[in-house]
């Protein structure tokens, strides 16, 4: 099984953070486990592949959408802690979310949307707040340019499966910032296995 993040230099966080997000995943993941970064620079003792765009921020996790990388894999930011085993993570299952923080992301749910974006990158850029808010237009059905696509994240208009429904006791968050998803658990338990973080202070 495999692990992703990606790593943009010259924001908040430094190759230590990958490395730290590594030793985690590797400590709490089955025997066998992959953990790779998606970087712009080389990272010692972390298996790194270039990334190959410009595109700034957040925006560079798009590269995971490229057709190059096949297969199913689970997806993680940077600013995520583990804390406990993340075997129930590692299972695979249809597409499944967290906003754009914690994603299992299935091979045949990522070709439409990176289609797309290839297809039109700054001008989505340009329409869209984040790459998650582009990503729910797309499996929602709904995505333009311009925007049209209203995010509303509530119970009634999901566009993928949500880890809180899937793992609810096993995934807590610090500080979401934006919309709140339904039924996040916001202090951690016993049975807490991944906290995400979001927004300053981490």
């Amino acid at each position: 099984m495999r692990v992703f993040t990606v790593y943009r230099g010259g924001g908040d966080f430094l190759p230590k953070h990958v490395q730290a997000l590594q030793r985690q995943v590797l400590q709490w993941s089955p025997v066998g486990t992959t953990f790779l970064c998606l970087s712009s620079v080389p990272i010692d003792g972390v298996l790194t592949y270039p990334l190959q765009t410009e595109w700034p921020g957040f925006w560079a996790k798009m590269e995971l959408f490229d057709p190059a990388i096949a297969g199913d894999f689970l997806f993680m930011d940077l600013d995520t802690a583990i804390i406990g085993p993340i075997d129930d993570f590692l299972k695979p299952r249809p597409l499944t979310t967290f906003g754009g923080a914690l994603m299992w992301l299935p091979e045949a749910d990522r070709v439409e949307a990176g289609e797309i974006f290839r297809a039109n990158p700054e001008g989505i850029m340009r329409e869209y707040g984040g790459e998650d808010v582009f990503l729910r237009a797309v499996w929602a059905g709904q995505h333009t340019v311009p925007r049209t696509f209203i995010d509303q994240v509530i119970r009634e208009r999901k566009m993928t499966r949500q880890w809180t429904e899937d793992l609810p006791e096993q995934i807590c968050f610090r500080k979401y910032r934006g919309l709140i998803q339904p039924d996040c658990i916001t202090t951690r338990s016993n049975d807490t296995r991944i906290v995400i973080f979001s927004g300053l202070p981490r």
